[in-house]
C-alpha cells in the first residue's frame, strides 16, 4: 500500500506538466509586470503630452496653458502626471519624446510644471493668480511694460522720416531744429513762457522784500529819534543839576541856609518838572558868557 503512493504521486505529476508550466509562466509574467519601474509607464493615450506655445505678450505659457485647463474648469492631475514623467530630471531616457531637448530646457519646463501645479491645485493660490497673477511673477516676463500688456498689445514703434529721428540729436541746436520740424513752432516759445512766469514770481518777491525793508527802515528811524530825545533829556537834567551845584557853591551862606535850599530842591524834585522850572532862573542867565558874547 505504501509502495503505491509514490508511484501515484509520480504519475500525477507526469500527467500534468502542461498545466504546471502555464501556471509558472503566468506567475512570472505577473511578477515582471509588478516589478516594472514607475518611470517606464506609458502615458495615457487621452492626455496630450506636448508643451504649449506662449501667447503674446507672454514669453512663456501660463499655468492654464501648461495643464490644459480653462479658468472655470475643475483641476485634474492627469496631465500633470503625464508631463512629470517626461520632464523629471531623474527619469529621462533616450527613448523619451523630450530626450532631444537640452537639459536646461527640460529642467525649466519641469520647474514651470511644478509651479503651475502648486498654483492651480490650491483654491486660494488659484484665486490670487486669477486676480493679481500672484505666484507666477518669477516666470512671467512680458515682452512689454505691464500696463500695456494687460490692456492690449504693445503698439508698433514709430518710424521716423529720414533725417528726423531724435536719436541723432546731439546738441541743443539739433533739438531746436527737430522741435521746429516736428511741432511747427520753435521751442523758445515754451522757454520764454517759463522764463516770463519766473520773472513775474521774482518781481513779486522783490516787491515784498522792498516793502519789508522800507517798514524796517521807518521803524529804525523812529527808534533812533526816540533814543536821541532821551539823550537830550538826560543831558538837560545833568546841566540843570550842575548849575544848581554851582549856585550853591557861589552863594555860600551858613549851614541853615544850605539845609533850607536842599530841602526846597528836594520838594521841587518830588513835585515834578513844572515846579522845578519855576524854581530855576530864566534861561538867558544859564547861557555861558562866550555864547552870549558871540550873539
Amino acid at each position: 500500500m505504501l509502495s503505491r503512493k509514490p508511484a501515484l504521486a509520480l504519475w500525477s505529476c507526469s500527467t500534468l506538466p502542461p498545466h504546471c508550466s502555464s501556471v509558472s509562466c503566468a506567475s512570472s509574467s505577473l511578477h515582471a509586470r509588478h516589478t516594472r519601474r514607475y518611470a517606464q509607464h506609458a502615458a495615457r493615450d487621452d492626455v496630450d503630452s506636448s508643451w504649449p506655445e506662449a501667447i503674446p505678450p507672454h514669453s512663456i505659457p501660463t499655468p492654464y496653458q501648461i495643464l490644459s485647463l480653462q479658468r472655470d474648469d475643475v483641476y485634474s492631475k492627469h496631465r500633470f502626471y503625464s508631463l512629470v514623467k517626461l520632464y523629471h530630471p531623474d527619469h529621462c531616457h533616450p527613448s523619451s519624446p523630450v530626450a532631444q531637448l537640452p537639459p536646461a530646457v527640460r529642467l525649466e519646463r519641469y520647474r514651470l510644471l511644478i509651479t503651475a501645479h502648486a498654483i492651480l491645485s490650491d483654491d486660494a493660490k488659484r484665486k490670487a493668480y486669477d486676480l493679481w497673477g500672484h505666484g507666477w511673477v518669477g516666470y512671467h516676463r512680458p515682452t512689454s511694460s505691464p500696463s500695456r500688456s494687460r490692456y492690449g498689445p504693445t503698439p508698433a514703434p514709430r518710424h521716423w522720416q529720414p533725417g528726423n529721428d531724435p536719436m541723432y540729436n546731439a546738441t541743443w541746436e539739433d533739438w531746436e531744429r527737430w522741435y521746429q520740424r516736428e511741432y511747427g513752432r520753435p521751442r523758445d516759445e515754451d522757454v520764454r513762457a517759463m522764463y516770463a512766469a519766473n520773472f513775474g514770481f521774482m518781481s513779486v518777491m522783490f516787491a515784498l522784500v522792498s516793502i519789508g525793508a522800507i517798514m524796517q527802515g521807518s521803524r529804525a528811524g523812529i527808534m533812533t529819534s526816540s533814543v536821541m530825545e532821551r539823550r537830550d533829556q538826560v543831558h538837560k537834567e545833568a546841566s540843570m543839576e550842575l548849575r544848581r551845584a554851582q549856585r550853591a557853591s557861589m552863594s555860600g551862606g551858613d549851614r541853615n541856609e544850605r539845609i533850607k535850599t536842599f530841602m526846597a530842591h528836594r520838594e521841587v524834585s518830588r513835585a515834578g518838572d513844572d515846579a522845578y522850572q519855576r524854581l530855576l532862573p530864566p534861561s538867558d542867565s544859564c547861557i555861558p558868557d562866550t555864547v552870549r558874547k558871540q550873539e
